[in-house]
């Protein structure tokens, strides 16, 4: 798999529809807490992903939530 990964790259898209739909969610229920976890990814994936700042400029967008927390352990070492 980690061969194949450095051999095809990775994009990161959103749904702008789908999008839109999370954020009212979010925006309409101001007394709950959305927890969102990214687990660990292993180092080729965020080799292989051509546009970075669009995952963190995503999980920005939720944490600009008061009531959203993004526990990010993407880059956090597997072993």
């Amino acid at each position: 798999l980690v061969s194949l990964r450095q051999q095809i790259p990775t994009i990161f898209t959103c749904d702008t529809e789908l999008k839109k739909r999370l954020l009212q969610v979010i925006s309409s229920h101001a007394d709950r807490k959305f927890v969102f976890v990214i687990p660990p990814y292993h180092p080729s994936f965020y080799e292989s992903l051509t546009n970075p700042g669009a995952i963190h400029d995503f999980l920005n967008l939720l944490r600009s939530y008061p009531n959203v927390r993004v526990l990010d352990f993407g880059m956090v070492p597997l072993a």
